[in-house]
């Protein structure tokens, strides 16, 4: 998850990081959702803690099954 996260911030234009983003719809936070409950425990206690709260959304493109990060808060990286 650090290096996914890692790749999050990566992605971002130069100053943007501490941007508050626009929640995500519906279905991405179920998605999202969805692959949080199917991590272990310790590794959500493990982003929690160790990232500052930073999150990215998770959505599942039905064509592809690929997935794809999409920033909604970024804090303290």
């Amino acid at each position: 998850m650090r290096a996914e996260l890692a790749r999050c911030v990566a992605a971002l234009p130069n100053g943007l990081n501490g941007l508050t983003w626009t929640q995500p719809d519906a279905g991405v936070a179920a998605a999202w959702a969805a692959t949080q409950h199917s991590l272990p425990p310790p590794a959500w206690l493990s982003v929690d803690n160790g990232w500052a709260h930073a999150h990215c959304w998770l959505t599942q493109q039905a064509v592809d099954g690929g997935w794809f990060w999409l920033i909604s808060t970024l804090e303290g990286l």
